[in-house]
């Protein structure tokens, strides 16, 4: 019997609402010590996902590279929460609403997906957090550490090997 998503995932989701300022959005992340969140409207419905470097490419210092494909997203997808301080956000960043800045290109799972379909999704497609749907309500989330105790614990664990 396979691993879901549903067994592995975290159900308690931090969501950023899509008029949030991205000042909100910074302390937010900061917070709850987490590199991004999904995005959902005033019906709670998800239309987005938004994470710090969603932030960094919309400052000034970015603008050569505003694209989500840029070489620099690409290789680093999320640079930290860590790196988000009262004063990082940019000026002309931070009184901007999530929706400005958020992507709505979303990559989702439903719960019933193989754990290993989720790992080949994530390591193919470089990201960091699955976000788990149940006929199309956003149910959980399940991050890269998610998948990998997962396959500690179903792979090393029988072997006696790295699992406490």
């Amino acid at each position: 019997m396979s691993v879901t998503a549903k067994s592995i995932m975290s159900t308690d989701i931090i969501a950023a609402h899509v008029k949030m300022q991205v000042s909100d959005l910074s302390k937010m992340l900061r917070e709850h010590d987490i590199s991004g969140a999904p995005v959902v409207d005033d019906n709670g419905y998800l239309v987005g996902v938004v994470s710090i470097t969603d932030i960094l490419l919309h400052g000034e210092m970015f603008d050569e590279m505003m694209s989500v494909d840029s070489e620099y997203h690409k290789s680093h997808d999320d640079t930290g929460y860590a790196s988000l301080s009262d004063d990082f956000v940019p000026d002309e960043v931070e009184n901007l609403q999530v929706r400005d800045i958020m992507s709505t290109e979303v990559r989702s799972v439903s719960v019933d997906t193989a754990i290993e379909e989720v790992a080949r999704m994530m390591y193919t497609d470089r990201i960091h957090r699955m976000l788990v749907l149940d006929d199309s309500r956003l149910v959980g989330i399940l991050s890269t550490m998610d998948v990998l105790r997962a396959v500690m614990e179903r792979v090393l664990a029988p072997h006696n090997q790295f699992v406490d």
